[in-house]
């Protein structure tokens, strides 16, 4: 039995289905990817136990970088999900 599944069989899971799902985001701005990426990430959790005033900083510089190599807009990304169903 693979890993995932183990862990969740000794959990006393039961008719448990893993499915990776991607997707390609829609078209966005690099200020919006970039807000997405260091907000909507679980890295945001270290950063703002460090010092929430450098999301703005490093919301920023992302920002600046993605501009620099790709433009201002339209910009799309892969995205990945691994979805869990179980019951108990």
């Amino acid at each position: 039995m693979a890993m995932p599944q183990r862990v969740l069989a000794e959990a006393g899971f039961r008719d448990f289905r893993i499915e990776v799902v991607e997707k390609l985001s829609g078209p966005s701005r690099a200020d919006d990817t970039a807000t997405g990426l260091v907000q909507g990430n679980p890295v945001s959790m270290a950063i703002a136990e460090r010092d929430p005033l450098l999301f703005p900083v490093i919301t920023n510089a992302i920002a600046a970088a993605l501009k620099s190599r790709f433009g201002e807009a339209d910009l799309r990304a892969p995205l990945r999900a691994i979805v869990v169903q179980a019951r108990v």
